[in-house]
């Protein structure tokens, strides 16, 4: 019994997530409450309280569970160190890429993402999320700094900076223009900019 539960539970929060996405889809993330998605999937306001606490939360579990690979990426990469952390960079920037591009799933994901400071439920805690990204960014960037690995006129946080701004802003215009054609050349040119950008080698 208690092993059905867990299914049952388990179930019901994809059922939850699934619906999340098509009613962020179809209202936008600031007009769109954890009511209306339990009302959509037919399930009352406890249950999807049951599973999140907020919205904020219900994001971040949409985030996890349509990029198995990019966090796979991610929390390879924090246990790197030297070059190794460099190409394991290099490489969650190209794992984000081909998500972006063959996800539509992903693609929705971001574009709340970048919904989320409009939303005043949601502000302070993308803000401080924002906060968290960061310092891991900048933490790996020092790293790099110390091994010699960044060019000279850099500082880690200008570094934090480019690598952000280069994917970020490849999203960005990707979802504002429309996807390009799959092209395994132009996601390497993008990596291949965005190491020559930073690294001396």
């Amino acid at each position: 019994m208690a092993r059905k539960s867990k299914e049952e539970a388990e179930l019901t929060r994809q059922l939850l997530l699934d619906t999340a996405m098509k009613v962020f889809s179809e209202k936008g993330l600031a007009k769109t409450t954890l009511a209306s998605i339990a009302k959509e999937a037919g399930l009352t306001r406890g249950a999807i309280y049951w599973h999140f606490k907020d919205k904020a939360d219900l994001l971040e579990a949409l985030w996890k569970s349509q990029s198995p690979a990019l966090q796979h990426a991610i929390q390879a990469t924090q246990q790197l160190e030297g070059i190794e952390l460099k190409q394991g960079m290099l490489n969650t920037a190209r794992v984000l890429l081909v998500e972006m591009h063959d996800n539509p799933k992903m693609r929705m994901i971001m574009q709340l993402s970048f919904q989320c400071f409009a939303d005043e439920s949601l502000m302070e805690t993308c803000i401080e999320q924002s906060k968290e990204d960061r310092a891991l960014m900048l933490a790996a960037m020092e790293c790099l700094h110390g091994n010699g690995i960044l060019h000279d006129h850099l500082t880690p946080k200008v570094a934090a900076t480019i690598f952000e701004s280069l994917l970020t802003g490849v999203c960005e215009q990707w979802l504002m223009h429309g996807m390009p054609e799959r092209s395994e050349e132009e996601i390497e040119s993008y990596i291949q900019s965005l190491s020559l950008a930073l690294y001396k080698h």
